[in-house]
């Protein structure tokens, strides 16, 4: 298989299934705008790439998709419990 993109990784933090496994030297193979193989890395991994990044001393993971706390608001914890939730955020 030919890949418009080829990364190869030092460590690669995979979500698969919910779970956060770790790859060692793995490789991502990217064709349009699709991950088309993660797999273990090969010499011949690279060659099939039409671009290739050797990030073998990187950490590769997922973005951080809707990262963030509500810190402040655990300030609040307690108050008003028998309040509906969105009367209390918006209204209060």
């Amino acid at each position: 298989m030919n890949f418009d993109l080829g990364i190869r990784c030092g460590h690669l933090l995979t979500m698969a299934g919910g779970r956060g496994d770790v790859l060692q030297d793995a490789f991502i193979g990217i064709k349009g705008n699709r991950i088309a193989e993660v797999a273990g890395f090969q010499k011949s991994h690279e060659k099939a790439s039409h671009e290739f990044f050797d990030l073998s001393d990187k950490i590769i993971m997922p973005g951080l998709i809707n990262g963030h706390s509500h810190l402040a608001m655990s300030v609040f914890r307690g108050f008003e419990d028998d309040v509906p939730f969105h009367e209390w955020l918006f209204k209060r």
